[in-house]
């Protein structure tokens, strides 16, 4: 009974807690959010994110070029990001 009960407590303590703290972090990324952001999406796409309204984003791609995405595909925040020269 205690071998099993160590056995839980591992796993949540390796597995479901880092889980957790990631899908909390992810989220208050998301509400912090804000026009004129470099973003990367899920699927890598880079761009600057020109209009925010009802959780839908457009970012900006190419210069003339904007893409729609929802508001939790916004991965990463890359405006003080450091480019290896």
């Amino acid at each position: 009974m205690g071998f099993m009960l160590v056995l839980i407590i591992i796993f949540w303590y390796f597995m479901i807690r880092p889980q957790m703290k990631a899908q909390k972090e992810q989220k208050n990324f998301e509400s912090s959010i804000e026009k004129g952001m470099e973003v990367v999406t899920s699927s890598g796409i880079l761009g600057k994110i020109t209009k925010i309204e009802e959780g839908i984003i457009t970012l900006e791609v190419a210069p003339k070029v904007y893409m729609k995405f929802t508001q939790g595909s916004i991965s990463k925040d890359l405006t003080n990001a450091v480019y290896p020269s």
